[in-house]
């Protein structure tokens, strides 16, 4: 029974690098949709950014439950998988954080107050996507690959 477990964390493990693409997707159309709505013709997409970070949120905790199901197989350069794994847990936990900002209807006073600071706090998670990315890049395709 152990070994039917320790495979199928395995198998899972192994899903990281596709489901990790669906949040990147997600919250960056969120961002560039935050963009958007700051003009008036777009002022009524609020709703989709909200779905947006949630199902972008969603993904992102996954891709980070895979993530970590892969790092155990072992492998891997040891400070650049913690400095991605930190920095995947960021993008998880600010995409949730920004999903409860552009809700609707959510009155906690600290998130009522963030609210007027949402544009910068995607683009903050806009960046730790990106630097995300490079280190799991860096993982997979050895250091230096991007720079040849």
């Amino acid at each position: 029974m152990i070994l039917f477990f320790e495979e199928l964390m395995n198998f899972t493990g192994r899903w990281h690098p596709i489901l990790v693409h669906l949040p990147i997707g997600m919250l960056i159309i969120a961002f560039v949709m935050a963009l958007f709505s700051r003009r008036e013709h777009y002022k009524n997409i609020g709703p989709a950014i909200s779905l947006s970070l949630l199902l972008g949120s969603i993904a992102a905790v996954l891709a980070c439950f895979t993530g970590y199901l892969l790092s155990l197989q072992g492998g891997y350069e040891q400070e650049t998988l913690n400095f991605h794994q930190w920095l995947g847990l960021a993008v998880a936990v600010i995409s949730l954080f920004l999903y409860f900002i552009y809700k609707e209807g959510v009155r906690y006073s600290f998130i009522v107050k963030l609210r007027s600071y949402r544009l910068l706090l995607l683009f903050v998670m806009f960046i730790l996507i990106g630097f995300t990315g490079h280190f799991g890049g860096t993982l997979t395709h050895g250091k230096g690959y991007f720079k040849d």
